[in-house]
């Protein structure tokens, strides 16, 4: 049982079920296997399975170290000590078991190696816990204070912009009618419109009592890139940035809230990739099929990058503080944030890798990576 305990307790403290899947599901095959010896064992003289034991034994300790090296890799924290744990725990067994065999000396610290590492397994997982309440408070206190900043923002939107817009709104279409066949008053009410939308989430959001609830629906990202063609195609242009959109199939779809994924996540992905881009750069919007029930979609840019401290507190909104962009563009330091609040929302999960300029002017820039579910039917 006890290797089941372990292999469980690994399991939720490692998160693998809502993190990695695919790791989870090894861990399930792992302990229906041990199950399944212990009941072969009612059955079954030990001694002829000592070597499926053994070999289990094995696979089951190197499915332990590969899980928590892997976490600590994506900058899990409390995995080192997990690790260290699970490492010291080992050296104990092996001592023990060299001693066992003669083939080291009959020893106080030799004898009782495995106690002695029993008991520093449980301080360093007993750190590791710490780590893992203390990261648990923290998400708590980010995700309350993105919900103040999303509460505030969606005020301002609410009743300084409706005004205006409404004027806005006016004068263009009465334009439009009288100038049906100009793209540039098109554009103006193309504009509009999407303010509408957005204007619409914000009345039906702003009704609730608690946080942000959406209702997902499947959204067409030919249709989301095409939006954001309109709205940053332009401003890319003029200074002197290349947009390159490449949709791997017309019908892919994913599983989210169509205004914010395409204005608040996508759009302000976009916008900081052309921000922080010199002329002459390229930014590439992609999307491509990752696994059958995800998608995958990235934003890249051959900008400035950002440093370690940077990306340490990039989704913080705490911390985060908005940065000039290459021509000295300002921002209000939410955005980040903010997108990752809503990507939460979706399930999805953001990864970013970048290179700052000061490191490799040749290879500098940031490409952020979207793995969100795959809308059903896909």
């Amino acid at each position: 049982m006890a290797p089941i305990a372990t292999l469980l307790f690994a399991r939720s403290f490692l998160q693998l079920e809502t993190d990695h899947p695919k790791l989870n599901r090894s861990f399930q095959v792992c302990i229906l296997g041990l199950l399944l010896l212990m009941g072969a064992n009612a059955f079954v003289e030990t001694a002829m399975l000592m070597t499926v034991i053994d070999l289990y034994f094995l696979v089951t300790i190197g499915l332990l170290f590969y899980a928590g090296f892997h976490r600590f890799r994506e900058k899990f924290s409390p995995a080192r000590f997990y690790v260290a744990g699970l490492g010291i725990f080992l050296i104990g067994v092996v001592i023990c078991l060299l001693q066992m065999m003669g083939w080291l000396p009959t020893h106080p610290l030799t004898v009782n190696a495995i106690v002695v590492a029993q008991g520093a397994e449980m301080i360093l997982m007993s750190l590791a816990l710490g780590g893992k309440v203390k990261l648990l408070q923290d998400d708590k206190m980010r995700a309350e204070v993105t919900a103040q900043i999303k509460g505030h923002l969606l005020r301002i939107i609410s009743h300084d912009i409706a005004n205006p817009l409404t004027v806005v709104k006016g004068h263009s279409r009465r334009l439009q009618k009288d100038l049906p066949a100009n793209r540039s008053i098109e554009s103006i009410v193309r504009g509009v419109n999407m303010i509408e939308e957005i204007m619409h989430f914000v009345r039906k959001t702003e009704a609730l009592n608690q946080g942000m609830a959406m209702s997902m629906t499947s959204v067409s990202l030919a249709e989301v890139f095409a939006k954001l063609t309109f709205l940053f195609e332009e401003k890319a242009r003029d200074k002197g940035i290349e947009l390159k959109f490449s949709l791997e199939s017309p019908d892919l779809a994913v599983h989210a809230e169509k205004v914010t994924l395409s204005h608040e996540v996508l759009g302000n992905l976009l916008s900081n990739a052309i921000k922080f881009s010199s002329p002459g750069g390229t930014v590439r919007l992609d999307a491509r099929r990752h696994e059958s029930d995800s998608i995958l979609i990235t934003v890249q840019d051959q900008g400035v990058g950002m440093s370690r401290e940077t990306l340490s507190r990039l989704f913080d909104p705490h911390q985060n503080r908005s940065e000039p962009g290459t021509a000295g563009e300002q921002g209000i330091g939410y955005g980040m944030p903010l997108a990752k609040a809503l990507l939460d929302a979706y399930a999805a999960m953001i990864e970013v890798d970048s290179t700052p300029v000061a490191l490799d002017p040749e290879r500098c820039g940031t490409i952020f990576r979207i793995f969100i579910r795959a809308a059903k039917g896909m």
